[in-house]
C-alpha cells in the first residue's frame, strides 16, 4: 500500500469509526473507549474489526484472527504520529510464523505471491454480468488461493459468494446419480446463502420436465431473490470426469446459465469461477461445454525473482542467486514444492544441499506429493492409447530425452494434467528434474 492510497481508505472511515481509531492508537483498551464514547465494548470491537478490513486487514474464511497488530503497524508506517510510543511497544509485531504448506495461502498471508496481471484480469472479469473463469492447473498450483480472492473482490464489492469443493463437499453416490447431485447442489447452494432450500416441488417436477430444468428453475428462482450479483465458485470440477453422464449434463447447465438470453437482467446477476486440475477426458458437445467459453486462466509456475522475493518473507536472507537457480532447476518454479522447499530450510531442518540430494528419494521432503503421483499413474497404467503404447511406457521416452518428445494426445493430456509435462507446441518435455529423477528409479 502506498501512502495516497492510505490517506484515501482513512478518509473513507465513518464519523463513528474515527474517534474509535484514534482513541485505540492512542493506547485505550476496548473497556476506555466503550466508556470515553458512550457505546458497548462489541460496538467497539466491531468498529475496529470493520476499519481493519477497510484496509484490507481481514480474516479468511473460517479464520477468526484480529489484525490489531497490522493496523498499528500500517500507522506506524504512514502517520507515526498518530501512534502513542508504548502501543507500538505492547503491540510489537512478531514475524509471521509459515504454516506448513499444503492449504490454500489466507488471504492476509505474506507468504502469498500474487501473478498481478492474472489477479486484475480474473478482478475485471468477475464484476461482469454473465462471466465465467476457469482456472486451470496441476494440483497445488494455487487455484483455490486464486478462487478465494477472486471471492474477496466480489464481497469488496457487496455481491454475495458461494464456495463449492466437489472434492470435498460431494458424496460418490450423489456424484453418480445426476438427480441426486443436482439436488444437492442446489440446496447446498441455498444453505451457503443462508437460504431455506425449496425442493418440495422437485419431484413432481422432474418427472414431468426432468432434474436438469429442475435445478434451471431453481437458479433462476434463486437470482430473482437477490438483490446482489452472486459468484458461485465451484473447486475441483474435474471430479467430475469420473462421471460422465452427471458430468456432461451438469456442464451442460454451466455454459447455459453463461449464455441463458432470455432473461439476462435476472442471469446477469450470476458469475461464475471453476477450477480444475486435469484435461477434459469426457466427450463434450462443442455447444454445451462450459471449457471453450469464457475466460481462461492458465496458472504460471513462479519465476526466480519471485522465489528470491519469497524466500526473503521467510526470512532466509542468505540465500543466494545461484542457490535460486538450483532449487528452480529441481523444481521447475512449482509453487508449492518451492513452498515446502523454503519451509524446511526456514526451520533450520536440513541444509539447502541435503535437501537437493535427496529430494527425489523416500527420504526427501517432497515423498509424499511424489507418491500421489505416482498412483494416479499406476490408476492409468492399464489403459491403452491410439497405438497401443502403455501410458508408464510413454512417461520412459519423455524421461529419456533432454529435449522433446511427441506423444499420442491422450498420453500428452495426461501428463500435462499432472504437472509432470510442459507443452511444446505438439511436444512434451520433463516439467523438473524432481520428476525425472524419481521416476526414472521407479520405472527402472
Amino acid at each position: 500500500m502506498k501512502q495516497d492510497e492510505f490517506n484515501q481508505r482513512l478518509e473513507q472511515l465513518t464519523r463513528s469509526q474515527k474517534p474509535i481509531l484514534k482513541n485505540f492508537l492512542a493506547g485505550q483498551a476496548d473497556s476506555e473507549i466503550a466508556t470515553a464514547l458512550v457505546l458497548s465494548e462489541s460496538t467497539v470491537r466491531k468498529h475496529l474489526s470493520n476499519i481493519c478490513k477497510s484496509f484490507d486487514l481481514s480474516n479468511d474464511e473460517g479464520e477468526h484472527y484480529s489484525y490489531r497488530d497490522e493496523l498499528v503497524e500500517l500507522f506506524s508506517t504512514f502517520q507515526p504520529d498518530s501512534v502513542v510510543p508504548q502501543l507500538r511497544n505492547r503491540f510489537s509485531l512478531r514475524k509471521p510464523e509459515p504454516e506448513f504448506p499444503g492449504r490454500p495461502v489466507a488471504l492476509a498471508s505474506p507468504f502469498y505471491i500474487p501473478h498481478p496481471s492474472i489477479q486484475e484480469q480474473c478482478d475485471r472479469e468477475i464484476l461482469k454480468p454473465s462471466s465465467l473463469v476457469r482456472i486451470k492447473a496441476p494440483k497445488k498450483m494455487g487455484k483455490t488461493s486464486l478462487l478465494r480472492r477472486i471471492l474477496a473482490t466480489g464481497e469488496k464489492q457487496g455481491y454475495k459468494t458461494v464456495y463449492i469443493d466437489l472434492r470435498k463437499e460431494a458424496d460418490r453416490a450423489k456424484l453418480n446419480d445426476l438427480d441426486r447431485f443436482l439436488r444437492w447442489f442446489c440446496a447446498i447452494v441455498s444453505r451457503k446463502l443462508e437460504l431455506p432450500p425449496r425442493l418440495n416441488d422437485w419431484d413432481d417436477d422432474s418427472e414431468l420436465y426432468g432434474s436438469k430444468q429442475c435445478c434451471f428453475d431453481y437458479f433462476q428462482n434463486l437470482l430473482e431473490q437477490l438483490d446482489t450479483p452472486l459468484i458461485l465458485a465451484i473447486d475441483e470440477v474435474d471430479v467430475l470426469f469420473q462421471y460422465p453422464q452427471t458430468a456432461e449434463e451438469f456442464f451442460a447447465l454451466l455454459r447455459a446459465w453463461f449464455e441463458e438470453p432470455n432473461d439476462p437482467e435476472t442471469w446477469g446477476k450470476l458469475r461464475q469461477a471453476i477450477a480444475h486440475s486435469t484435461e477434459l477426458y469426457i466427450q463434450l458437445s462443442i455447444n454445451q461445454s462450459p471449457f471453450n467459453v469464457g475466460l481462461p486462466v492458465p496458472l504460471p509456475k513462479l519465476t526466480a525473482e519471485q522465489v528470491q522475493q519469497l524466500a526473503q518473507r521467510y526470512g532466509l536472507k542468505s540465500i543466494k542467486d545461484g542457490e535460486v537457480k538450483s532449487l528452480m532447476q529441481l523444481v521447475g518454479g512449482h509453487p508449492h514444492l518451492i513452498q515446502l522447499a523454503l519451509y524446511h530450510l526456514y526451520q533450520g531442518q536440513m541444509t539447502l544441499e541435503a535437501l537437493l540430494n535427496t529430494a527425489a528419494t523416500l527420504d526427501g521432503i517432497y515423498r509424499n506429493h511424489l507418491q500421489h503421483l505416482w498412483d494416479r499413474l499406476q490408476e492409468s497404467a492399464t489403459q491403452t492409447i491410439v497405438n497401443q503404447l502403455s501410458i508408464l511406457e510413454a512417461l520412459k521416452q519423455v524421461i529419456g530425452s533432454q529435449g522433446s518428445v511427441k506423444l499420442e494426445p491422450e498420453a500428452s493430456y495426461k501428463f500435462q494434467g499432472l504437472g509432470l509435462v510442459e507443452l511444446e507446441q505438439n511436444q512434451v518435455k520433463m516439467s523438473c528434474e524432481l520428476y525425472r529423477n524419481y521416476f526414472r528409479e521407479r520405472l527402472s
